[in-house]
């Protein structure tokens, strides 16, 4: 299994996990994009806890009225895209 999460990251599975990556924007000899891997989760859940964490840190709210919205769009986009994706209802 291979799903999109953002245009950066993705998720694969093996037998036992989820592994959550992130493509880095290289190629490699065979021109096949280049990735690297963010984490190890046993469910679904902890993979959108942990996409929270990544998007969160990349907010550059100023105030915490505006880290509050960061928030509350990122949860929102969480939400949307787990459900477009049909992972969680």
């Amino acid at each position: 299994m291979k799903v999109s999460i953002t245009k950066q990251l993705f998720l694969e599975n093996d037998e036992y996990q989820f592994i959550l990556k992130k493509y880095t924007g290289k190629v490699d000899k065979e021109n096949n994009p280049m990735s690297t891997t963010l984490g190890y989760f046993k469910n679904i859940e902890s993979v959108a806890t942990r996409v929270y964490m990544l998007k969160i840190k990349e907010s550059t709210a100023a105030t915490m009225q505006e880290l509050v919205d960061d928030h509350k769009q990122i949860i929102k986009d969480i939400r949307e895209t787990f459900k477009i994706k049909g992972v969680v209802e």
